[in-house]
This record gives C-alpha cells, structure tokens and sequence, in this order.
C-alpha cells in the first residue's frame, strides 16, 4: 500500500495507450493540454468543457505563462507555476498523464514544462483524444472539482535557451538549432502568423515541420525506426547537441518529445523562438532553405 492507500501506478513508457489509461484514471494526475495556434478560431477551454476524458483538468497554456513579457507563452516562474499545479489538483506523488487533441502541441510543451521544473514521472497518451474515442472509451461534459494539490517546482535551467545563448552559439557554439516551423515560414515564403515578425529563420538553422512526427491518420507518433529516419532525414547527425527552436516555443516541444523517444535525453528549447528573435532586427536571418554555418559531426 502506498501513501493513498494504494501503490500509485508506473508507467510503462513515455507514452501510454488508452488502455492503460483507461484502467488507470483515478491513481493518475489526467490533464487535458490542448492548444490551439493563433488566427484558429478554437477555444480548447470550451472545447474541453463540452466534452473530456473523465477525471481530467484544463490545463490553459495562457494561465501558465509570465505575465511580465509581450512574448508570448513563456515559461512562469517555478512558484508561480507550482501554484498553478495545485490549483489543478495535481499531486507530485501520483504519476501525470498529458493529453490533448492529437496536434501534440499543447501536450508536448506541458510535458517539457513540467520536465523544466523538475518533474520526471510524467506521459503522454499515445493519440490524444482521437485514439481515446477511437478505441471506444467516454467522455464526459462534467468537470471533477479538482482534489487538494501537492506540487514543489525546481527550475532546469539547462533545458531552457535564452536569445543570448542562440546568438552566442551562432558564434562559438557547436549545437544545432531545429526549427519545427513550417517550411514556407522557415524559408521565408510565408508570412508569419504574428504581426511584426521578420521572415525567415535563424542562420544555420536545420528545419524539421513537427506535423512530420506525427501519423495523420492515427495522429499517433510514428514509430521509433520511422521517427529516426525523419530526423536524419532532416540532417540530424546522432552525435551533435540540438536545442529546438519554433515560432514561440510550442511546436518545439514536439521535437524534443520525439527525441526524448528516441534516448536522446532532454532536448533544450529556445522558449522565445521566432516570437523574439524574429522580433529584433538586430538578429540576423537566413532566407531558403537549411544552410549550415558549421561542418556537422558526424555520426561514429
């Protein structure tokens, strides 16, 4: 027995199936992270209110940003972002499941937030809420009032770039930043979703889209073998440092959620992304397609 009066579960992966899930509600912290991208029209809070897997809180991205910055989403600080996780009813003790809509965006960036304040015992649903309903299970339009919460955070600082850390390796650093953009904004034939922004991507930049990752028809995420493939496919060499890099630090977390799969560790990620760097004039951009400044090492 443990200190609920039960041994709390452990997960078998970094994902987890519905299934598994679906045995497991009630012994696990269930948040509900989906994100909608700017100019969508969606309202994930209202969408989650009509309907979510039992026993799930909202997790709001926009709740759980620093309120001190124009850019937009940026990591809270720990406090503040501990205090949010109570609010939420979620207990440290307990292991936290992260679903969202099946894009991954709003369950990657909280998986790799919670990861950034120290928090390790932590999944994704494999499919999000498509493979929920897929595999048969309900939904709910009613909302549990949120148990008593229990949640310390420590901040990892070396799983967060600052602007200063992307210009300085531009110069004297080795590791390689992976754009999860688009390709027509990475190159610069698409205007960015946000009003101000230059066009274009950081130079030296590789570019790897984060839909990609992810099998449109299941919107599950293709398997190791394939996802290995489409990073090198991408010029991703096994042996070099990477820090993921998008438009404001969301689709990022994609990349660094696949590369956690692959045993690559925590990837760091540039929290301002394009939101700020594209936001300067001072910073250099690059046009085109990926072009590296740097001779890549190579794998052994």
């Amino acid at each position: 027995m443990g200190l609920f009066g039960f041994s709390p579960p452990t997960l078998p992966s970094p994902l987890v199936e519905p299934e598994w899930l679906k045995a497991n509600l009630g012994r696990v912290n269930l948040l509900d992270a989906t994100f909608a991208m700017p100019g969508s029209g969606r309202n994930p809070a209202a969408e989650f209110h009509a309907r979510h897997i039992p026993t799930a809180q909202f997790f709001d991205l926009e709740i759980a940003s620093d309120p001190e910055t124009t850019l937009p989403h940026m990591l809270p600080a720990p406090e503040a972002f501990a205090d949010y996780m109570r609010q939420l009813g979620v207990d440290e003790r307990k292991p936290t499941i992260i679903y969202d809509d099946g894009a991954y965006l709003g369950a990657t960036r909280l998986w790799w937030m919670l990861r950034v304040f120290g928090h390790d015992n932590i999944a994704l649903l494999h499919g999000g809420l498509p493979a929920w309903q897929a595999a048969g299970h309900p939904l709910t339009d009613k909302i549990d009032p949120p148990g008593k919460g229990r949640f310390t955070a420590t901040f990892r600082p070396e799983l967060v770039w600052s602007l200063a850390q992307v210009t300085d390796n531009l110069e004297h650093g080795d590791t390689v930043m992976l754009d999860a953009r688009a390709s027509g904004r990475f190159r610069g034939e698409q205007p960015e979703p946000r009003p101000g922004l230059a066009r274009g991507h950081i130079p030296g930049s590789l570019n790897l889209p984060f839909s990609e990752l992810i099998d449109p028809a299941t919107k599950q995420l293709w398997p190791a073998a394939r996802l290995k493939e489409i990073f090198t496919g991408a010029g991703i060499n096994s042996g070099e440092s990477i820090t993921a890099t998008c438009g404001s630090g969301v689709s990022a977390c994609v990349l660094a959620f696949g590369l956690f799969l692959l045993g690559r560790g925590d990837v760091p990620v540039y929290d301002g992304s394009w939101a700020e760097w594209g936001a300067d004039k001072v910073n250099p951009v690059m046009l085109g397609p990926p072009q590296r400044l740097k001779t890549p090492i190579l794998d052994d």
